[in-house]
């Protein structure tokens, strides 16, 4: 494991991380066979699973979406809209996809989760809604696209809307990021200069507009996350058997069904790095923390990029779930700013 994790550092070969990937994989679920005395339970296999699919979408992913940087994306502008659609529907009572019963939450032998009943159209929670659409707007930033404007506009607006705290952050922070970086189609850098000071200004007015349609408890949620009970459930609660792990197994943690079969409904295990290491331990925290920097150094990722997936990483711990593998590549697809000019000027002169 040492000499594998030594080599992908220097080198981003493929096969170099797939054979790295099932190395892990295939060490996880023997230590944790170890612990239970016995074939892996029903839960390990769903944990594998999950890590492997992970693992692979951040291997094979990056590759697939850099050919996709220079072509129209109608398919993530049609996905959008649908998805704001679905919500807009449950929002205003006409149509939810809760109420026939084809969304429904994650639920385990050991724990019934509490039914969320914030509107959040085809998924069963918010915070995953808002941050679907935030990779989607974040992925047709720099694309070609008729109805890309709109997308964008109402995707980041929905996202702010739902209820999630995590998506009121990260809207504002990628429509900041579009006012600043927009390409203004003057050459006087002065000119250049008032026009995005005006358009931030707009944006604050706008923002001020739309507040009334926004929780204000999602603002004091991101400015105080130790006074609100999901706050403590994430950075707190989890504390106490972070030590335990430290004490008794730092290397491999407590196994690959430690969070599923023992914590859920105890804390709230929302921040990937310490999912990891309760179940993987610090071994597993170098792995993840590898694949994901290599995917980043793989599709260039900007530094506005790198802070989104940190928000990520701290807020939806899914270590099992090739969703937020797939989430993390296409925020870090984001074209750079230099790029969305360039190609800007170029479908103007066409």
């Amino acid at each position: 494991m040492s000499a594998a994790l030594a080599s992908l550092i220097w080198r981003s070969d493929t096969r170099l991380q797939a054979a790295l990937g099932l190395a892990w994989l295939s060490t996880a679920v023997s230590f944790t066979a170890s612990l239970n005395n016995g074939l892996p339970t029903i839960e390990v296999a769903k944990a594998a699973l999950g890590m492997g699919l992970f693992l692979t979408a951040l291997i094979f992913l990056p590759q697939k979406i850099a050919h996709l940087r220079a072509y129209p994306a109608p398919t993530l502008e049609i996905l959008a809209i649908l998805i704001c659609l679905a919500f807009i529907l449950e929002k205003f009572q006409v149509f939810s996809m809760k109420e026939i019963g084809l969304v429904d939450w994650f639920e385990t032998r050991n724990y019934t989760a509490n039914f969320d009943t914030r509107p959040s159209g085809l998924y069963s929670e918010p915070s995953w809604m808002a941050l679907s659409l935030i990779g989607l707007s974040v992925a047709m930033l720099g694309k070609p696209g008729r109805f890309k404007p709109f997308a964008i506009a109402i995707s980041l607006f929905c996202a702010a809307w739902c209820g999630s705290s995590i998506g009121l952050l990260m809207a504002a922070l990628v429509t900041s990021w579009i006012v600043v970086n927009a390409p203004i189609p003057v050459h006087r850098r002065e000119v250049r200069a008032l026009v995005k000071v005006v358009s931030v200004f707009g944006v604050i007015l706008a923002s001020l507009a739309v507040f009334p349609f926004i929780d204000a408890d999602q603002a004091r949620k991101i400015l105080m996350p130790f006074d609100y009970g999901s706050g403590v459930s994430r950075f707190l609660r989890p504390i106490p058997y972070l030590q335990d792990v430290l004490a008794r197994t730092p290397f491999f943690g407590q196994g690959l069904s430690y969070m599923t079969e023992r914590l859920l409904g105890l804390t709230g295990l929302a921040v990937l790095p310490v999912n990891v290491m309760l179940d993987t331990g610090l071994f597993g925290v170098a792995v993840y923390g590898i694949f994901i920097a290599t995917t980043l150094v793989k599709m260039r990722a900007s530094a506005f990029s790198c802070l989104l997936v940190m928000i990520l990483l701290l807020s939806l711990g899914m270590q099992y779930s090739p969703w937020q593998a797939i989430l993390i590549v296409m925020i870090s697809s984001m074209s750079r700013p230099s790029e969305q000019v360039r190609a800007y000027r170029a479908a103007h002169r066409g």
